[in-house]
């Protein structure tokens, strides 16, 4: 039987056939379209579930540990459809002081992203001496740098006067100053207060300003000696003391560097009037000043990463705190109240500066960025201590927490 062609020459089977190839054709460029824009709309919710999770991630960071932990919750316009959650777990290696955060951020379609980051379990802390409780003697106290708890130190004695505390790098010794043998000496005792202080000196007019070393083996303290103040380095795998000033000069206020193979050092051996910041070897040898403004420079303080000196100056006529950077020489001033701010001291993250200041009436404890930013003080944001005499100061940080070490 004859077939009969269209006009085209097509068979009418031919011509179906042709029509049904291409309809497949058309389906399954359809579907792998369909596919690709997908598996494209999946890429852009990963990738947009990946820059949610590191913003939230940012702000985690700076809460406090007891706000962390929550249910399940959803981002905001114009990022409607994503989820997130966070749990934590501790970091048994550094005793649970650190903890682990895990985020995680769900897309429309249902993935999860997740991103994990280690931080504090609890805000750092800060040591200092205070006559808060007693208007008659100064003690020892402890609190959050958020200011949410503040302990007294147990020094087992309420009648003397306690200053100048300075940790251990492991944070399990405290090294200070006390007047109760009538003369203020150094003491050192556990810094959770299980054990009676011991005094480790007996200068005959007293000491003051102790710094603990970076290795743990050496305090660096001042002492005065034929009418001047001097550094001395008390070695405590041997009680022997070791003086490594200048004679005739004045000389105090030690800071290890972070490696503890320098210290800053404030001197009076300048040409400028005043006194100036300088640094020097661990044995006292290689000395050089790295201020030069008339007035008072003192109290330095090394950034973790010890590039940095933060210290007070009276250069502009008002005692503030600057930075010094030691390998570009820039100099910043980072306060600029009425008030006299000393003592600043970099956080273990070396991202804060906790520092001393009377810019509202007594001396309190302040907190700043690096920078100088964001000045706060510490326990008390609202108002300020009442009575003029009390005071807050000579403020140091609890070390951050170790690895713990394991046998084998």
């Amino acid at each position: 039987m004859s077939r009969r062609r269209l006009r085209d020459g097509l068979t009418l089977l031919e011509t179906i056939v042709s029509l049904w190839l291409l309809f497949m054709a058309i389906v399954f460029a359809t579907a792998v379209l369909n596919k690709i824009l997908y598996q494209s709309k999946i890429q852009e919710q990963r990738t947009r579930a990946a820059y949610l999770a590191h913003g939230k991630m940012e702000e985690l960071m700076l809460l406090p540990a007891s706000e962390l932990g929550s249910a399940p919750a959803p981002f905001e316009d114009p990022f409607s459809g994503y989820g997130w959650s966070v749990s934590t777990e501790p970091l048994e290696e550094f005793h649970g002081k650190m903890i682990i955060l895990n985020l995680v951020v769900t897309t429309p379609s249902g993935e999860e992203y997740t991103l994990r980051a280690h931080r504090k379990g609890r805000p750092d802390r800060i040591w200092f001496c205070s006559n808060i409780n007693s208007s008659r003697y100064s003690r020892l106290y402890e609190v959050s740098e958020d200011g949410t708890e503040l302990l007294p130190v147990k020094t087992a004695s309420n009648d003397c006067n306690d200053n100048y505390p300075t940790l251990s790098p492991d944070g399990s010794m405290v090294c200070f100053i006390s007047d109760r043998s009538k003369k203020r000496q150094l003491y050192v005792m556990p810094a959770d207060g299980s054990q009676p202080p011991k005094m480790i000196t007996d200068h005959p007019i007293g000491v003051q300003e102790p710094a603990w070393s970076p290795n743990g083996n050496t305090i660096a303290y001042v002492a005065y000696d034929a009418g001047f103040s001097q550094i001395y380095l008390y070695h405590l795998d041997s009680n022997a003391t070791e003086a490594i000033s200048k004679k005739r000069v004045h000389e105090g206020a030690p800071a290890w560097s972070p490696k503890g193979d320098v210290l800053a050092f404030v001197t009076t051996s300048t040409t400028a009037q005043g006194t100036q910041v300088g640094l020097m070897k661990a044995d006292g040898s290689q000395r050089r000043t790295i201020t030069k403004a008339e007035g008072w420079n003192t109290a330095p303080s090394f950034s973790p990463d010890g590039q940095i000196i933060v210290f007070m100056s009276s250069r502009d006529g008002n005692s503030e705190i600057y930075s010094t950077n030691l390998k570009t020489g820039q100099l910043e001033r980072l306060t600029d109240s009425p008030g006299y701010d000393n003592n600043p001291r970099f956080s273990p993250d070396g991202k804060t500066i906790v520092f001393s200041s009377d810019r509202r009436g007594p001396k309190e404890l302040f907190l700043m960025s690096a920078e100088g930013e964001s000045q706060r003080p510490i326990i008390r944001p609202e108002e300020p201590l009442e009575e003029k005499e009390l005071f807050e100061k000579e403020p140091c940080w609890v070390p951050p927490p170790r690895r713990k070490k394991h046998d084998g």
